[in-house]
């Protein structure tokens, strides 16, 4: 992840967490890649699955998830509550 996402990790020791701002173009094979505020669109062949959350709320926002998933698999969908939202919805595709 990048020095931008990194921020949200900084209470968290039991998890390695690599920063650099190159990570999408450094990442390998079966590398997880946390992408909040990059478009990933660029990588879109390398990428093996997406794991997406969203909330149940709009925000205003800058950065738009814009990978089209037509064409990949919805191989899981789990609602949860979260700790700040009442519904949280993750989605885990793949090619």
């Amino acid at each position: 992840m990048n020095s931008y996402s990194k921020k949200q990790f900084s209470n968290t020791t039991s998890v390695e967490v690599l920063v650099d701002e190159e990570y999408l173009e450094k990442a390998g094979t079966g590398d997880f890649c946390f992408a909040e505020d990059k478009d990933i669109c660029a990588y879109k062949d390398r990428i093996e699955k997406v794991i997406l959350y969203k909330w149940n709320r709009i925000y205003p926002a800058d950065t738009f998830f814009l990978l089209d998933l037509q064409g990949w698999e919805l191989e899981n969908l789990k609602e949860f509550a979260g700790s700040s939202h009442e519904k949280i919805t993750k989605e885990i595709y793949r090619k």
